[in-house]
């Protein structure tokens, strides 16, 4: 995903200041950072997948964003839409994309600053280890900065060349505006306190830690530790929950950003058992949100928004006892240190927001 930046002052307003983005798929959480950006310029431009997405999610009108459908667009076209842009900043995420390749590798050849974003982490595979030993040697030819999310991402940034100077970090933010109103709710009215909910929100797939999860919460609602607490999945995805007993758990399907505010603010606590989790957007909008959250520690959000014991509780990954242990640390808490680890997690969301994300990228152009 390229983008493309331009200073107000630089130009006059018959040839506007632009932002030009070339994304794989385009999410909800991307908006506030565009709204932020159209403080510093004048336009942004989106080019961004619209054939093979994981997901239905339509962008919303923004006034100052134009979007374009990849599809329509060829190599030549992505060059021709640069030297009309003449932006100061490319910025580009999906590698698999050639032609947004080709069009970082002719950037960089006309000088332009070329920004990767980094949501991976460093699994030391064969390709990445691969990877570690031949990307350094062509880097400098398609990109000049790098754009970490997280501490993971950094270390991988690392490993593949890009120095200490060349790497900026927040590069994503959850919609901070949007989870503080549950905040705000839970604030004002305690019933999620007394609600004994536990809530999963994401994609309903198998490296999302669900089938240890189902297993654990079994166990505890058959050995008459859940005390009334129950178990809540929202979402979508290849696991069918229709086909497995549900009596001691409820299923509800995808919500859009909007009907989820409204949904969750009487939840008690948040959990994501994830088994491979990059980055996990979602938990740092549990903690926007003020939910006490239960984590495994691959989670790359949680290394920043989840302090052990302090706002909620990480466990390594398909360990089915640690994930019960944290569940009925949760479940035996009362509500007292519930309503401390709500306050904390708001608390240590503010580390990261769309003003500060966009701060981030503009700061490489004051440079």
């Amino acid at each position: 995903m390229p983008v493309f930046l331009q200073k107000k002052s630089d130009y006059c307003m018959s040839n506007k200041s632009s932002v030009l983005y070339l994304y794989s798929e385009l999410m909800g959480y991307q908006i506030p950072v565009f709204k932020e950006l159209l403080n510093h310029f004048d336009e942004i431009h989106v080019v961004h997948w619209d054939r093979n997405k994981k997901t239905t999610y339509s962008p919303p009108l923004v006034n100052g964003v134009k979007y374009y459908d990849r599809s329509t667009f060829n190599v030549r076209r992505l060059i021709r839409l640069i030297n009309l842009l003449k932006p100061e900043l490319l910025y580009i995420s999906g590698w698999m994309d050639r032609g947004y390749l080709c069009a970082a590798f002719y950037a960089r050849w006309r000088n332009y600053i070329v920004v990767t974003m980094f949501d991976d982490v460093w699994y030391s595979t064969m390709r990445q280890q691969i990877g570690r030993i031949i990307f350094p040697l062509f880097r400098n030819l398609f990109f000049s900065h790098a754009w970490v999310s997280g501490y993971f991402q950094y270390d991988f940034a690392r490993k593949l060349g890009f120095s200490k100077d060349k790497i900026i970090v927040s590069a994503l933010s959850a919609d901070v505006e949007s989870f503080s109103k549950i905040y705000s709710m839970r604030t004002t009215n305690s019933n999620w306190l007394n609600s004994k909910r536990i809530l999963y929100v994401g994609r309903f797939s198998h490296e999302k830690g669900l089938d240890t999860l189902l297993g654990v919460w079994r166990s505890i609602v058959n050995d008459g530790l859940s005390d009334g607490w129950s178990l809540t999945f929202i979402g979508s995805g290849p696991i069918q929950f229709s086909s497995l007993q549900s009596e001691f758990f409820y299923v509800k399907p995808f919500l859009n950003p909007e009907d989820l505010v409204l949904e969750v603010a009487d939840y008690t606590c948040f959990i994501l058992p994830s088994l491979k989790e990059p980055w996990g957007l979602v938990v740092h909008e549990f903690s926007v949100a003020g939910f006490p959250i239960v984590c495994s520690n691959n989670c790359g959000a949680a290394q920043h928004f989840v302090i052990d014991g302090f706002n909620g509780f990480k466990f390594p990954p398909a360990n089915a006892f640690q994930l019960k242990n944290s569940i009925l640390q949760i479940i035996n808490s009362d509500i007292r240190s519930l309503r401390a680890m709500s306050e904390r997690s708001h608390l240590l969301s503010k580390s990261i927001t769309p003003s500060i994300s966009a701060a981030q990228l503009c700061s490489l152009l004051k440079k």
